[in-house]
Protein backbone atom coordinates (compact mmCIF):
# COMPACT_ATOMS: atom_id res chain seq x y z
CA UNK A 1 0.00 0.00 0.00
CA UNK A 2 0.81 3.86 -0.89
CA UNK A 3 2.25 5.70 2.15
CA UNK A 4 -0.83 7.57 3.82
CA UNK A 5 -0.79 10.96 2.84
CA UNK A 6 -3.44 11.95 5.63
CA UNK A 7 -3.37 11.85 9.74
CA UNK A 8 -5.40 9.48 11.48
CA UNK A 9 -7.82 11.91 14.49
CA UNK A 10 -5.81 12.24 17.96
CA UNK A 11 -8.84 11.17 19.38
CA UNK A 12 -8.47 8.04 18.56
CA UNK A 13 -4.78 7.99 17.79
CA UNK A 14 -3.23 6.08 21.12
CA UNK A 15 -6.09 3.54 20.75
CA UNK A 16 -6.71 2.38 17.38
CA UNK A 17 -4.57 1.99 14.43
CA UNK A 18 -6.43 1.64 10.70
CA UNK A 19 -5.47 -1.04 8.37
CA UNK A 20 -6.16 -2.24 5.44
CA UNK A 21 -6.93 1.30 3.61
CA UNK A 22 -5.26 4.31 1.73
CA UNK A 23 -8.16 6.54 2.19
CA UNK A 24 -9.50 8.41 4.61
CA UNK A 25 -13.20 7.92 4.57
CA UNK A 26 -14.67 4.53 4.46
CA UNK A 27 -18.32 4.05 3.87
CA UNK A 28 -19.68 1.86 6.40
CA UNK A 29 -21.98 -0.17 8.32
CA UNK A 30 -22.94 2.71 10.35
CA UNK A 31 -22.43 5.42 7.97
CA UNK A 32 -19.24 7.80 6.08
CA UNK A 33 -16.43 7.56 8.59
CA UNK A 34 -14.16 10.23 8.00
CA UNK A 35 -10.58 8.58 10.08
CA UNK A 36 -9.31 12.08 10.37
CA UNK A 37 -11.92 13.36 12.50
CA UNK A 38 -13.49 10.32 14.09
CA UNK A 39 -14.30 10.21 17.47
CA UNK A 40 -13.07 7.44 19.95
CA UNK A 41 -17.38 6.78 20.43
CA UNK A 42 -17.85 6.74 16.79
CA UNK A 43 -14.33 4.35 16.60
CA UNK A 44 -15.70 2.50 19.44
CA UNK A 45 -18.99 1.42 17.49
CA UNK A 46 -17.02 0.74 14.32
CA UNK A 47 -14.48 -1.66 15.48
CA UNK A 48 -17.50 -3.29 17.89
CA UNK A 49 -19.44 -4.05 14.46
CA UNK A 50 -16.34 -6.12 13.05
CA UNK A 51 -14.64 -3.78 10.94
CA UNK A 52 -11.40 -4.86 9.40
CA UNK A 53 -10.18 -1.55 9.17
CA UNK A 54 -9.39 -0.72 13.03
CA UNK A 55 -6.68 -2.55 15.09
CA UNK A 56 -6.77 -1.97 18.74
CA UNK A 57 -3.55 -0.31 19.89
CA UNK A 58 -2.30 -2.10 22.99
CA UNK A 59 -1.48 0.98 25.89
CA UNK A 60 1.38 2.10 26.55
CA UNK A 61 2.84 1.24 29.76
CA UNK A 62 4.65 3.84 32.43
CA UNK A 63 7.18 2.94 34.04
CA UNK A 64 7.29 4.71 37.41
CA UNK A 65 10.26 4.65 39.59
CA UNK A 66 9.67 3.90 43.46
CA UNK A 67 10.01 6.81 45.39
CA UNK A 68 13.39 6.89 47.31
Amino acid sequence: MAKRNWTVSPAIADHYKVVHTDLPILHSKIGDIDFRNITLEKADKLFASGTRYLEKIKPKRINKKPAS
